[in-house]
Protein backbone atom coordinates (compact mmCIF):
# COMPACT_ATOMS: atom_id res chain seq x y z
CA UNK A 1 0.00 0.00 0.00
CA UNK A 2 1.50 3.89 -1.12
CA UNK A 3 2.31 6.30 1.77
CA UNK A 4 -0.92 8.58 1.85
CA UNK A 5 -0.65 12.15 0.27
CA UNK A 6 0.09 14.98 2.16
CA UNK A 7 -2.72 17.36 1.21
CA UNK A 8 -1.20 20.59 2.19
CA UNK A 9 2.78 21.32 2.46
CA UNK A 10 4.58 24.27 4.12
CA UNK A 11 6.94 26.02 6.62
CA UNK A 12 6.88 27.09 9.75
CA UNK A 13 9.49 29.49 10.28
CA UNK A 14 10.72 30.47 13.23
CA UNK A 15 13.46 33.30 13.48
CA UNK A 16 16.38 31.61 11.51
CA UNK A 17 15.32 28.33 12.20
CA UNK A 18 12.78 26.76 9.24
CA UNK A 19 10.61 23.20 9.95
CA UNK A 20 8.90 21.90 7.05
CA UNK A 21 5.45 20.85 7.71
CA UNK A 22 3.19 18.04 6.07
CA UNK A 23 -0.82 18.03 7.16
CA UNK A 24 -2.54 14.70 5.84
CA UNK A 25 -5.48 12.99 6.82
CA UNK A 26 -6.44 11.22 9.87
CA UNK A 27 -9.40 9.20 8.53
CA UNK A 28 -10.60 8.27 5.75
CA UNK A 29 -13.95 8.80 4.57
CA UNK A 30 -15.11 5.11 5.60
CA UNK A 31 -13.71 5.34 9.46
CA UNK A 32 -15.82 7.11 12.01
CA UNK A 33 -13.56 8.82 15.04
CA UNK A 34 -15.62 9.04 18.14
CA UNK A 35 -15.32 10.51 21.87
CA UNK A 36 -16.65 7.79 24.64
CA UNK A 37 -16.77 9.28 28.03
CA UNK A 38 -16.75 5.51 30.14
CA UNK A 39 -17.50 5.47 33.98
CA UNK A 40 -14.29 4.94 35.94
CA UNK A 41 -15.52 2.27 38.26
CA UNK A 42 -17.49 0.46 36.28
CA UNK A 43 -16.01 0.85 32.49
CA UNK A 44 -19.65 1.65 31.27
CA UNK A 45 -19.83 3.74 28.81
CA UNK A 46 -21.82 7.23 30.15
CA UNK A 47 -24.86 9.28 28.16
CA UNK A 48 -25.66 12.61 28.24
CA UNK A 49 -29.05 14.09 28.61
CA UNK A 50 -30.41 17.81 28.49
CA UNK A 51 -32.15 18.86 31.62
CA UNK A 52 -33.90 21.95 31.96
CA UNK A 53 -32.18 24.45 34.74
CA UNK A 54 -35.02 25.59 35.79
CA UNK A 55 -37.66 22.27 36.18
CA UNK A 56 -35.26 19.50 35.74
CA UNK A 57 -36.88 17.96 33.28
CA UNK A 58 -35.05 16.03 30.49
CA UNK A 59 -35.94 17.60 27.24
CA UNK A 60 -35.44 16.60 23.78
CA UNK A 61 -32.68 16.88 21.33
CA UNK A 62 -36.05 18.95 18.42
CA UNK A 63 -36.57 21.25 21.61
CA UNK A 64 -32.97 22.68 22.06
CA UNK A 65 -32.43 26.33 21.03
CA UNK A 66 -29.35 27.05 18.82
CA UNK A 67 -28.22 30.04 20.06
CA UNK A 68 -24.60 28.94 19.32
CA UNK A 69 -25.10 28.82 15.82
CA UNK A 70 -26.85 31.51 15.04
CA UNK A 71 -24.46 33.80 16.94
CA UNK A 72 -21.53 31.95 14.80
CA UNK A 73 -23.39 32.73 11.57
CA UNK A 74 -23.45 36.42 12.08
CA UNK A 75 -19.88 36.86 13.49
CA UNK A 76 -18.99 35.49 10.15
CA UNK A 77 -21.56 36.75 8.35
CA UNK A 78 -21.23 40.50 9.35
CA UNK A 79 -17.13 40.14 9.73
CA UNK A 80 -16.07 42.38 6.76
CA UNK A 81 -18.52 45.07 8.54
CA UNK A 82 -17.62 43.95 12.01
CA UNK A 83 -13.81 44.81 11.44
CA UNK A 84 -14.54 48.14 9.41
CA UNK A 85 -15.96 49.23 12.37
CA UNK A 86 -13.67 48.19 14.98
CA UNK A 87 -10.43 49.16 12.94
CA UNK A 88 -6.87 47.27 13.21
CA UNK A 89 -6.83 48.72 16.84
CA UNK A 90 -9.93 46.98 17.93
CA UNK A 91 -9.45 43.57 15.80
CA UNK A 92 -5.54 43.94 17.91
CA UNK A 93 -7.68 44.63 21.32
CA UNK A 94 -10.21 41.59 20.66
CA UNK A 95 -7.36 39.24 19.64
CA UNK A 96 -5.38 39.81 22.65
CA UNK A 97 -8.61 39.54 24.83
CA UNK A 98 -9.47 36.32 23.16
CA UNK A 99 -5.89 34.89 23.42
CA UNK A 100 -6.07 35.62 27.26
CA UNK A 101 -9.36 33.21 27.59
CA UNK A 102 -7.19 30.71 25.63
CA UNK A 103 -4.44 30.17 27.78
CA UNK A 104 -6.36 30.81 30.95
CA UNK A 105 -8.52 27.76 29.71
CA UNK A 106 -5.05 26.08 28.52
CA UNK A 107 -3.48 26.17 32.14
CA UNK A 108 -7.14 25.16 33.66
CA UNK A 109 -6.55 21.80 31.52
CA UNK A 110 -2.78 21.76 32.35
CA UNK A 111 -3.68 21.90 36.22
CA UNK A 112 -6.77 19.68 35.94
CA UNK A 113 -4.70 17.21 34.03
CA UNK A 114 -1.90 17.40 37.08
CA UNK A 115 -4.21 16.94 39.21
CA UNK A 116 -6.15 14.09 37.91
CA UNK A 117 -2.68 12.39 37.14
CA UNK A 118 -1.32 12.74 40.59
CA UNK A 119 -4.79 11.53 42.10
CA UNK A 120 -4.71 7.97 39.75
CA UNK A 121 -1.04 7.67 41.36
CA UNK A 122 -2.21 7.62 45.13
CA UNK A 123 -1.59 11.66 46.02
CA UNK A 124 -4.29 13.14 48.02
CA UNK A 125 -6.45 15.58 46.45
CA UNK A 126 -5.55 19.24 46.36
CA UNK A 127 -8.78 20.61 46.46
Amino acid sequence: MAPPRAFWKGYLKLSLVSCPIALYTGTSATERVSFRQINKKTGNRLRQQLVDEVTREPVEGEDKGRATMFVTYWCLAYAVKLSDKLGAMGIDAITRIVGFFVAAMGVALIFDGVIEALETHGVKSLH
